[in-house]
């Protein structure tokens, strides 16, 4: 093989990769969307899919997009760094910026974690779930949830 060959092949590869990191990134926006939507669907399928069906899409889509990313990044090392190197000297320039974007990003995940407004109406958190009642050998479980009524839980 020539080399031309070699680096045409590379090059192909590049560009595959990149629309796969691209499609990726498309089908995630949609699935994440369509879930996060979900209760204002109020349907048990959306396009044909339940919800089941469109959180394993778009599981299977994140490890795509992560390996995908990976590759993009390995594949494009000597471009990155190259770019980096020149753009030193004007990144310095925009520490602050970089620094109001990472407490923006930490803010976000601390308000959502945290369950703070207007983080808890966009994705609110769950409550941890108490663990069951362990009953003693033979009885019956306990049922905490249930209410009880006057002869007993219902």
């Amino acid at each position: 093989m020539s080399v031309s060959t070699d680096g045409s092949r590379r090059k192909a590869f590049r560009a595959f990769v990149s629309f796969v990191v691209l499609l990726a990134f498309i089908v995630l926006a949609v699935t994440g969307l369509v879930m996060y939507a979900w209760r204002a669907i109020g349907s048990r399928e959306f396009l044909g899919l339940t919800r089941g069906a469109w959180n394993a899409v778009h599981t299977s889509i994140s490890f795509l997009s992560i390996l995908a990313a990976a590759a993009h990044v390995y594949l494009n090392w000597r471009v990155l760094v190259s770019y980096v190197k020149r753009r030193t000297s004007a990144a310095r320039s925009y520490l602050r910026e970089c620094v109001v974007a990472l407490g923006l990003v930490v803010a976000v995940i601390a308000g959502t974690l945290l369950g703070i407004p207007p983080f808890n109406h966009i994705a609110p958190t769950e409550r941890p779930r108490r663990p069951p009642i362990e009953a003693p050998m033979g009885a019956p479980a306990a049922t905490p949830d249930v209410p009880a009524g006057p002869d007993g839980p219902r």
